[in-house]
């Protein structure tokens, strides 16, 4: 039996808590042994997941074994480009990190990063974690009205891109050209699990990228 805590939130909610290991492929354990039992959706988080049910439906999640998860990771990687002369608070978060900007750029690019969660709006991937020597960024004390599409924030120790054009919090410091979501095709390429690594372009290739969807290059 897998170590966790269960909480009945409503008769079509359950939340399950304090998860080890990857709760990604637990997800997708709970997702494939329950489908045909009343379970709508799985959803992931860094260290919870989130079931939905039918009405009327009982899990027993005891149920679930280690077994019915892989033995190796096999993420998927993204490589997303950054033109970071397009992050509108790069210099201030320079500077409450107290580093120059080539050392923090450095810094960003040489991680990579895990999906822990998609969520907040359509697509927008939830990435851990950001270097120590980076992270410990606090989110701004008033949200923007409007965070361009493809913005590249992080906060504390996360990191996270902005799908669309939407309100946000998060300390800007790059851009991706590419787009990470299609609605109308319901195209959602990264996922809880997967891995990303950022790589950098100039301002002119983010220019000529523009519109790009993630993976066609």
């Amino acid at each position: 039996m897998l170590a966790m805590r269960v909480h009945q939130i409503s008769e079509t909610f359950t939340l399950l808590t304090d998860v080890k290991g990857r709760p990604w492929q637990l997800a997708d354990a709970i997702q494939r042994r329950f489908r045909r039992a009343g379970v709508q959706e799985v959803v992931a988080s860094y260290r919870s997941i989130g079931v939905y049910t039918d009405h009327g439906v009982e899990i027993d999640f005891s149920t679930v074994d280690v077994s019915d998860l892989p033995l190796m990771d096999e993420a998927k990687i993204h490589r997303i480009p950054i033109c970071y002369e397009l992050g509108q608070d790069l210099d201030e978060v320079c500077r409450i990190c107290n580093c120059g900007r080539e050392n923090f750029i450095s810094a960003h690019l040489n991680a990579t990063y895990r999906c822990y969660a998609v969520g907040f709006q359509p697509g927008f991937p939830y990435l851990g974690y950001v270097p120590s020597q980076i992270a410990g960024v606090k989110r701004l004390d008033r949200p923007r009205d409007r965070v361009p599409a493809g913005s590249i924030g992080i906060t504390m120790g996360q990191c996270g891109i902005y799908p669309a054009e939407m309100p946000g919090g998060w300390r800007l410091v790059g851009r991706t050209p590419c787009k990470i979501v299609d609605l109308e095709a319901k195209w959602f390429p990264v996922s809880a699990g997967d891995e990303v690594v950022f790589e950098r372009i100039s301002e002119l290739a983010y220019r000529e990228r523009l519109g790009e969807r993630l993976g066609d290059a």
